[in-house]
C-alpha cells in the first residue's frame, strides 16, 4: 500500500472519529436541555395537579401536534413508595418465632484466619465465636406478605417498625385509547 493511500485512510478515520465525538457531544447537550426542560414542565404540571387535588388528569389535547386531530390524553403522577423496616424495632415487638419466618440473616465472617485459629484451639466459646461474625438482617417482604395473607401477622403487629418512603416519581403521559 502506498504512503499516500495510508495517509488518506488515516485522515479519513480521524475525520470519522471527530464526527462521532461531535455527535456524542450533541447528544449530551440535547440530553441536558431535555432534562432541564422536563423538570421545569413536570414541576408546573405537578404544582397544578397538587393545587387541584388531582393525581390523574384526563383532557382533550387541542394544541401542538394535536391541534388538527383532537386527542384524549391522560396524565398520571406516579410516585412509587417503598417500605423501610427497622429491624431492631421488629426484634423488640414481634415474637421471635414469627420474626424468624420473615427475617433473613446473612452471616459475614470478618476475620477468617482468626476464626480458624480459634476453632482449632477447641473449647469453642460461643461469645468469642460471634465476635468474628457480622450478621446482616433484612426483612424478606415476600415472606412477610405471605404471612400477612395467612393472618399470621397484621399491620398493627408491625406498627412503629417501618417507614414509608415516597420517591420523587415521574409523570406518565399517554393517549387514551377508546377502550379505556
Amino acid at each position: 500500500m502506498s504512503k499516500q493511500k495510508k495517509s488518506d485512510e488515516n485522515e479519513h478515520i480521524k475525520q470519522v472519529i471527530v464526527e462521532l465525538y461531535d455527535y456524542q457531544e450533541k447528544v449530551k447537550y440535547i440530553q441536558k436541555q431535555y432534562d432541564e426542560k422536563r423538570k421545569e414542565l413536570q414541576t408546573t404540571i405537578r404544582n397544578f395537579m397538587n393545587a387541584k387535588g388531582f393525581n390523574q388528569l384526563n383532557f382533550i389535547a387541542k394544541y401542538g401536534r394535536f391541534k388538527d386531530a383532537e386527542t384524549p390524553l391522560k396524565v398520571i403522577d406516579v410516585r412509587p413508595k417503598r417500605i423501610e423496616f427497622d429491624v431492631s424495632a421488629l426484634e423488640e415487638k414481634v415474637d421471635k418465632e414469627l420474626l424468624n419466618e420473615f427475617l433473613d440473616k446473612k452471616y459475614v465472617i470478618t476475620n477468617m484466619d482468626g476464626l480458624i485459629r480459634y476453632l482449632k484451639s477447641c473449647g469453642v466459646n460461643p461469645k468469642k465465636f460471634k465476635s468474628f461474625v457480622n450478621v446482616e438482617k433484612t426483612v424478606n417482604k415476600q415472606k412477610l406478605d405471605e404471612l400477612s395473607e395467612l393472618g399470621e401477622i397484621t399491620l398493627d403487629d408491625l406498627k412503629g417498625c417501618y417507614t414509608v418512603k415516597e420517591s420523587e416519581g415521574y409523570l406518565k403521559i399517554s393517549e387514551v385509547k377508546e377502550t379505556e
